[in-house]
């Protein structure tokens, strides 16, 4: 009978190479890997969507708004907005930082 390989005895040439860099630099390895990120094109084009569903999220409210709802649902929507933005700004704070730590 044969036995599978366990996904933790899979080493990928890229994790190696973050194990090596983080060492060396003195970065954790998450710190390494958002860094890398942040520098691909990927994240370019996720920040901008990042950044169209803040847009989507404030133009919502402003049309609730000037539809004259009522208070009640404009501040569920407020809630909803702000929460939703909270979370996007985290992702991309903890990205940055991440780069800027590498950088330093």
């Amino acid at each position: 009978m044969s036995t599978a390989i366990r996904p933790d005895k899979i080493q990928s040439p890229y994790l190696t190479k973050v194990e090596k860099e983080a060492e060396e630099r003195g970065n954790s390895q998450e710190e390494i890997i958002l860094s890398d990120i942040s520098n691909s094109d990927g994240w370019e084009v996720l920040t901008d969507e990042m950044d169209r569903i803040i847009d989507e999220l404030e133009g919502s409210l402003a049309k609730q708004m000037a539809a004259g709802a009522d208070f009640a649902d404009i501040g569920k929507t407020a809630v909803v907005k702000e929460i939703v933005k909270s979370y996007i700004l985290r992702i991309k704070n903890k990205v940055n930082d991440a780069k800027e730590a590498v950088n330093k």
